[in-house]
Parts: structure tokens; C-alpha cells; sequence
């Protein structure tokens, strides 16, 4: 299978799954991966304590997008964060702003996991109150 790609608690809409029993629910392999770039993409550069380069600056972008040359900052920022994970393939990362209203940014990303054989794809959607994995997971 694809355990190389890590094994994590499973988050949803940002809260611990908890199963019937008690226990936090996990997610591995492309599950884990897609959820952990997720959360990279939505978690400023310096807002984790012992990892301060870890993050994005997306948060910048949200409700202020108002050039093309913003939207080509948002891919650029996201390829960078994306690859920043030492499972994705330098090199492979694609993103593309499929929409930006004024409450969210809505980015198709795709991606290359090591050994794996398939790309990873997802869409993010990103605003103020909210990040949603839109698909992918």
C-alpha cells in the first residue's frame, strides 16, 4: 500500500473524528498526505510553535485579491508550500486558481507523492472562516 505516506489523527472541518469507541479515527497513506498539505496551505508561516518556517501566506490573499498578478503570487505560494513536504516530488506540483469571489479562493492542486505511481489531486477551498477540502479525500 502507500504507508510511506504517513498516518495521522483524522481531522474534520478542523475537529477530531471520534469513533464510537472512544478512540480518535486515523487517516494514512493519500488521505494523510492530502489532509497534511491542507493543512500547511491554511496555516500561516510562524503559527506552529515548534515549526515556525512551517505554513503558507495564503491568508494573505484571502478578501484581497484584486490583480491577476495576486493570483499568480497564490499558485506560486501554493507550489512552494505544497512541495515544501518532503513526501511530494519537487517539481510536479501544479496549482491553478479556479475561482476567487470575496469570501474564498477556491485552488486545484496537483502533485506527484514519492513511489507512488498516480498524482495526488485536490481542490482547496480557503477563506476567512473556513478551509474545505473539496475533493481529493
Amino acid at each position: 500500500m502507500n504507508e510511506h505516506l504517513g498516518t495521522d489523527i483524522w481531522l474534520k472541518d478542523g475537529d477530531i473524528v471520534v469513533l464510537p469507541t472512544g478512540d480518535a479515527s486515523v487517516v494514512s497513506g493519500t488521505s494523510c498526505l492530502i489532509q497534511d498539505i491542507a493543512n500547511r496551505l491554511i496555516t500561516p508561516v510562524g503559527g506552529h510553535w515548534a515549526h515556525p518556517e512551517y505554513g503558507s501566506i495564503l491568508y494573505q490573499y484571502v478578501q484581497s485579491v484584486t490583480e491577476d498578478t495576486d493570483i499568480m503570487a497564490i499558485e506560486q505560494e501554493t507550489v512552494r508550500a505544497v512541495e515544501s513536504d518532503p513526501r511530494v516530488v519537487a517539481g510536479t506540483t501544479e496549482a491553478k486558481v479556479i475561482s476567487v469571489d470575496r469570501e474564498t479562493i477556491r485552488i486545484k492542486i496537483s502533485f506527484q507523492a514519492v513511489n507512488e505511481h498516480s498524482p495526488i489531486n485536490m481542490v482547496l477551498g480557503y477563506g476567512p472562516d473556513e478551509a474545505v477540502i473539496e475533493s481529493g479525500l
